[in-house]
């Protein structure tokens, strides 16, 4: 029997770090949260497409794909920085009793695209039952500005010296998939126990965080061309 899926966007209306940046203009999107709701609602591979978040202005764009969409408004007890977003994907899950799966993708990463959300879905549905899919970011030279903090020295190192960081993949919040019951479970995330990885390039996985990732976010987005818009997906 094929999993009926559930896609979770979790995007709170502000941010610590880089206030506002789910719903900044970024390239051909009005809001970067635009990015990945579109993506997932092209990528045809979801029952259910939920933007949970607090922002009660937001309307999704006027295009074929937003009717897909559907924006809910979180309770209050779910805002601030410290709620966690595998919290936020259990309440989701709560309205979707149906859902044996769930699809978690965080705005912040605008660059995967439906062709990614696609490949991942068909490589997680074989071994779907207690193997999470979590997707990873392959860092190459761009890990020159990754702080890392040294178990032996207690140092900062900022940037990473010389080509450590070639073959290096840190986690990404671009992708994570997993059943209904594994992201029930009470200790899951980013950094699920024996994964399935689902390596994306440095921009594909990016995390926008703070003012330099936003910075690069402007620059790759203006070298995007096009939608990319499958044939047959809507």
């Amino acid at each position: 029997m094929a999993d009926r899926i559930l896609a979770v966007v979790p995007a709170r209306a502000d941010s610590e770090r880089l206030p506002g940046k789910c719903w900044r203009p970024l390239g051909r999107w009005a809001a970067m949260v635009d990015a990945t709701l579109e993506a997932a609602a092209l990528s045809n591979q979801f029952d259910w497409i939920e933007l949970s978040t607090n922002r009660h202005d937001y309307r999704p764009p006027g295009t074929d794909w937003a009717h897909h969409i559907r924006v809910h408004l979180r309770d209050p007890l779910l805002d601030g920085p410290l709620v966690s977003a595998i919290d936020v994907v259990r309440d989701s899950l709560g309205r979707h009793p149906e859902a044996t799966a769930v699809a978690m993708l965080l705005p912040t990463s605008p660059f995967r695209t439906w062709q990614h959300i696609r490949q991942a879905v068909q490589e997680w549905a074989p071994r779907r039952e207690h193997v999470p899919l979590v997707s990873v970011q392959e860092l190459h030279s761009m890990g020159r500005r990754i702080r890392v903090a040294s178990p032996y020295t207690r140092l900062l190192l900022n940037p990473i010296p010389g080509r450590v960081a070639e073959g290096v993949v840190a986690s990404s919040g671009a992708i994570q998939l997993a059943s209904r019951g594994v992201f029930l479970e009470q200790r899951c995330g980013f950094h699920w126990p024996r994964p399935r990885y689902f390596t994306l390039d440095y921009y594909a996985g990016m995390d926008v965080d703070d003012s330099w990732d936003w910075d690069a976010a402007v620059a790759h987005a203006a070298r995007q061309k096009g939608t990319g818009c499958p044939p047959s997906s809507l």
